[in-house]
């Protein structure tokens, strides 16, 4: 996904956080969207976070979405990408 970022020219900054850190941004209104992504799914987007009995509200913002449309046209072959190569039905 941080490639894929990079390559739309995305302003982003990626570094660790603690969670208190993302509880403050979220109580002040920074957090603008919010995504997790793995192995087992593309990407996620995160609504609210509940931490130590308070649940904090998420805008689900636009940019996750494009984003998870973007990596799975590339996946399935509709948008033509160096990361991935058709392979001939056999």
């Amino acid at each position: 996904m941080i490639d894929l970022v990079k390559e739309e020219n995305i302003k982003m900054t990626e570094k660790l956080i603690k969670i208190d850190e993302f509880v403050e941004a979220c109580k002040e209104k920074r957090v603008m969207d919010c995504f997790c992504s793995g192995t087992a799914c593309v990407t996620h987007q995160v609504g609210s976070l509940s931490y130590k009995g308070v649940e904090y509200k998420i805008p689900v913002g636009t940019l996750s979405g494009e984003l998870k449309n973007k990596l799975q046209n590339i996946q399935y072959g509709r948008t033509k990408h160096n990361w991935s190569k058709v392979v001939a039905k056999y």
